[in-house]
């Protein structure tokens, strides 16, 4: 048994002995495996990658409200796991730059 977190909408990120899987569900709670990943902060990058490539913004004021709504949701999700979200603006620095600021 692993994780089995639901994190937004139809989206969860799921875990066995070996590595971790972002899985979508459809309309008919049928499961589909996205990706698999070595580390959960891979898994969580690639599907914030997802999430905001499949924004709908025609402005840069809409994306940036829908980035922070995304963060917040996903925030909430993770709180059982003790994991942040790093803010969308941090994601191009190295992990010791951002430990550091912490």
């Amino acid at each position: 048994m692993g994780l089995n977190i639901k994190l937004v909408n139809n989206w969860k990120l799921k875990s066995d002995s070996h590595q971790f899987m972002l899985v979508k569900t459809d309309e008919n709670n049928r499961e589909f495996v996205e990706g698999y990943y070595s580390t959960i902060e891979y898994c969580l990058q690639a599907f914030i990658i997802k999430k905001v490539r499949g924004f709908n913004a025609e402005d840069i004021q809409t994306l940036i409200l829908e980035i922070k709504a995304f963060q917040t949701a996903l925030s909430k999700a993770l709180q059982p796991l003790n994991l942040a979200v790093v803010p969308f603006s941090e994601t191009n620095k190295t992990k010791e730059e951002v430990k550091n600021k912490v």
